[in-house]
Order: C-alpha cells, then sequence, then structure tokens
C-alpha cells in the first residue's frame, strides 16, 4: 500500500526546516518533503513508472527488512538529536520503527532505493551560477565576472577582463559530473539557508545560485570553505580553466 522514510534533527532553531520524508503510495505516487526546504512540510509529488515501482516493492516487502518493521525496539541504539524512521502500509497492517544509524543490508537497501528515488525526480538540474564581485569598483575596470553551467551542456564564462562573455559546451560527461557535485544533498542544504554559511567581508561578494526543478536556490558564500561549497567551487573553476584558460 505504501512505503514511507522519515527524517527529522532537533533541536530545530526558527526559520529552518530540519526535518523531511520520502513516501511511495503502490499506485506509484511520490511525495518528497525535502529535508531544508522551506515552508516546513511542503510536499513535491510526482508518478514513478512501473518498472520503479515493482523494483521499491520488491525492497521494501523483503522478509528481512518486514521482521525489523515489526520489532518491538528499534534494531540499534541511536542518537537522541537525529531521527530516522520507515513506515511500511501492506495488506491492511502497518509496520513501523525507528531506524536511526542502524545498518544492515534491507535497511541500507531500502534507504538507498528511497533516497535515488527521490534524487532522481526532485534533483533535475537546470543550471548553475558561481558570481563574483568586488569594490568599490573605478569606472574603468571590470569588478564582476560568473562562471555558469546550464543543464543543455552550456558553459559561460565571464572573467574579470571586460571582455564579453564566453559560451562553451561540455562533454556529456562533465555536465553529470558537475551536475552531481551542483546538486549534493548538503550543499543545497547550505544554499537554503536564510543567512550565509559564513561570516563575509565586505569589499569582496561570491554568490552560488542553483537552479533545479524550476526552483532557484541562492545563498551568499563568500570565503565560506565548507567541504560541499569548496566542492561546487572546484567543480565549476576547473571547467572554465579547462574551457577558457587565463592568459
Amino acid at each position: 500500500e505504501s512505503f514511507a522514510l522519515h527524517r527529522s534533527a532537533g533541536p530545530c532553531p526558527p526559520g529552518i526546516d530540519c526535518s523531511g520524508s520520502i513516501e511511495l503510495d503502490a499506485d506509484g505516487t511520490l511525495r518528497v518533503d525535502i529535508f531544508g526546504e522551506l515552508p516546513h512540510g511542503k510536499i513535491h509529488e510526482y508518478t514513478v513508472t512501473d518498472d520503479e515501482l515493482d523494483e521499491l516493492i520488491a525492497i521494501v516487502t523483503d522478509d528481512e527488512l518486514v521482521d525489523i518493521l515489526m520489532q518491538d525496539e528499534p534494531p540499534c541504539e541511536g542518537p537522541t538529536d537525529i531521527y530516522e524512521s520507515m513506515t511500511l502500509s501492506a495488506g491492511g497492517e502497518q509496520h513501523h520503527n525507528s531506524v536511526t544509524f542502524c545498518g544492515g543490508p534491507a535497511l541500507d537497501a531500502a534507504r538507498d532505493a528511497m533516497r535515488n528515488l527521490a534524487d532522481k525526480y526532485t534533483r533535475v538540474f537546470e543550471s548553475f551560477r558561481l558570481g563574483r564581485s568586488h569594490g568599490p569598483c573605478p569606472p574603468d575596470m571590470d569588478c564582476h565576472g560568473f562562471i555558469e553551467l546550464r543543464a543543455d551542456g552550456t558553459l559561460l564564462v565571464d572573467r574579470f577582463d571586460g571582455e564579453a562573455t564566453a559560451e562553451f559546451t561540455v562533454t556529456d560527461a562533465e555536465l553529470e559530473d558537475a551536475a552531481t557535485v551542483l546538486t549534493d544533498e548538503a550543499l543545497v542544504s547550505l544554499l537554503r539557508l536564510d543567512q550565509a554559511p559564513c561570516i563575509a567581508p565586505t569589499d569582496i561578494y561570491e554568490g552560488m545560485t542553483l537552479t533545479m526543478s524550476g526552483e532557484e536556490i541562492h545563498n551568499s558564500v563568500t570565503f565560506c570553505d565548507n567541504a560541499e561549497l569548496t566542492a561546487a567551487r572546484a567543480t565549476l573553476n576547473g571547467l572554465a580553466d579547462a574551457y577558457a584558460p587565463m592568459e
């Protein structure tokens, strides 16, 4: 009938979404509440293919997984500030258990299958722009630049040199690798924050803007050294250096 994976973390500061869920119904309806996305409880709804549905049903109705969900106690001892649970509704019965940080073939397979399905439908990459500027800017200088990658493989590079924006086309492999980095869940969460993830100077600016599934997500990231931001920066800079090397 349905299978749901729920996650939450706390204590949750005001203005931050600290919960999310992925639920798949037997009719193929996929409902995703994206962790970190505001407003809280916003649901994205999709319809999966018959093959995807059949594959998921086989995984979440595995006897080993059902046995775990029917237990009176969680299969492992989890932390108190993070929570993850799985709920299976089948044959008119509901089986539920907390599975926070619990491993094992059945749990890992169900967790990965649900997350991969949600990623496929919610993380439709459209574009990513890394913008930079500094100032105050004298009248005869170019103090703005950006690198932008689009889903059709278009790479735009605007250097701090006053020249026109250069346009290139990256390979399918480069696009796929970059999109994986630029839609990373941890990176998206940082870009969704209602404030910059670090304190930045006032005379230099760097911003990242991700557009995926029709949604534009942006944040200031000047001098922020989080691993996910560093990876995104390196990905865009690497493509720009490969196609438009600085002289």
